[in-house]
């Protein structure tokens, strides 16, 4: 009704709504970028955590990526993961720097 019509002191209605309009498209911005910070927040476990957390967030992957985790024994291995007939062993560390021969030597339990 007032789409295009102008008020008694030459004030068109559409203009009026402009702000509202804008304030929606950032809204819209707001939320994809929120979304998209999510996400790299959420992959940024996988280079910085340690212990559980990372275990947790290397496990989440695979089981994304169509992966079956099969039980391991406590404190014995990280993560067994399969796919098709294919098995594999995951020993997961999150530390500084380099790995040590300790970590190289914990793969050949």
């Amino acid at each position: 009704m007032f789409r295009n019509s102008q008020f008694p002191n030459g004030v068109q209605v559409n203009k009026l709504n402009h702000p509202y309009q804008e304030r929606d498209n950032l809204l819209q911005k707001i939320t994809a970028q929120q979304t998209l910070l999510s996400t790299y927040t959420d992959l940024k476990v996988l280079l910085f955590a340690t212990a559980t957390p990372l275990e947790e967030k290397v496990e989440q992957v695979f089981r994304e990526f169509g992966y079956e985790i099969l039980s391991t024994e406590d404190n014995r291995d990280d993560l067994i993961i399969k796919y098709k007939d294919e098995i594999a062993v995951i020993e997961i560390k999150g530390q500084k720097g380099s790995g040590s021969e300790a970590n190289a030597a914990q793969l050949m339990k």
